[in-house]
């Protein structure tokens, strides 16, 4: 009986693979290959035929492996931007929706409305309070990831960068779709992106500087020399 294992791991001595993603790709084609012979085989075909027909399958063998790469990089692309944008991103705004539904519960720490051309803007100042830990959470956990500083401070503007994208949507609708003549005030749109994008990304981001800061000094060390000669 043909070994296929053998035959696949021969062809693949070249390739630029981990150990883990060549033993994957070895075990799938030769799995491939045993159903393809297995099938020329009950169909009538000689035995010599039905292995150079499968042998012919990896003709292009190291094409598939450097597909397999490309996808092996980006899958781990992927999962680390996970790990340092989007959990921590999602968590962060998660605890700032919360801590925003909770304050609404009670009187002295509701959102106060700002009246303006007939129309009312709400803010929270206790909520924007509460932002600066949810600023830290979400790039304290950004960068026990191993996230980039930038990465970092995304992280923890994530709120505001939802609401930005919110408005951003919103706002078209409203005016050009509904004909919403309140939107159409420049002086009510431009304090609304203030109140809710802005200021709380202000607030996220003080929040976030300590983290920040530590990831720059680990990053850059000060010079045993330079702190003598200081």
């Amino acid at each position: 009986m043909h070994s296929w294992e053998q035959t696949v791991r021969e062809r693949l001595s070249a390739a630029t693979l981990s150990h883990s993603q060549r033993e994957a790709l070895v075990a799938e084609l030769a799995g491939h290959l045993d159903d393809l012979h297995a099938e020329l085989l009950a169909s009538g075909v000689a035995e010599p035929e039905a292995s150079a027909l499968c042998l012919e399958q990896l003709n292009d063998i190291q094409q598939i492996a450097l597909a397999a790469r490309r996808s092996q990089m980006l899958e781990g692309a992927m999962n680390r931007r996970s790990k340092t944008l989007w959990l921590p991103g999602l968590v962060t705004f998660t605890l700032s929706s919360v801590l925003l539904m909770l304050m609404q519960m009670f009187t002295f720490s509701r959102p106060r409305a700002h009246w303006v051309d007939g129309g009312a803007v709400a803010m929270g100042y206790l909520w924007l309070l509460c932002l600066l830990p949810c600023g830290a959470l979400g790039a304290y956990l950004s960068r026990r990831a191993g996230a980039t500083r930038s990465t970092s401070a995304i992280a923890s503007l994530f709120p505001s960068l939802v609401m930005l994208a919110v408005f951003s949507v919103l706002l078209p609708i409203g005016i050009f779709v509904e004909r919403n003549t309140y939107l159409q005030h420049p002086r009510y749109i431009g304090l609304a992106i203030l109140l809710w994008v802005v200021v709380p990304g202000i607030a996220l981001l003080l929040g976030a500087l300590p983290v920040l800061w530590k990831m720059q000094t680990e990053n850059h060390p000060p010079v045993e020399g330079s702190r003598s000669n200081a």
